[in-house]
């Protein structure tokens, strides 16, 4: 959902890298249930 690509941003903004989006997502998953 939208917390995993705002993560994702700052994630990029603050490192210069590119977030695991998918890896970001899947942990979310699994936190959260979804």
């Amino acid at each position: 959902g939208m917390l995993v690509y705002q993560g994702a941003i700052a994630f990029t903004m603050w490192t210069g890298h590119d977030a695991p989006v998918e890896v970001m997502h899947k942990a979310l998953a699994a936190e959260f249930g979804g």
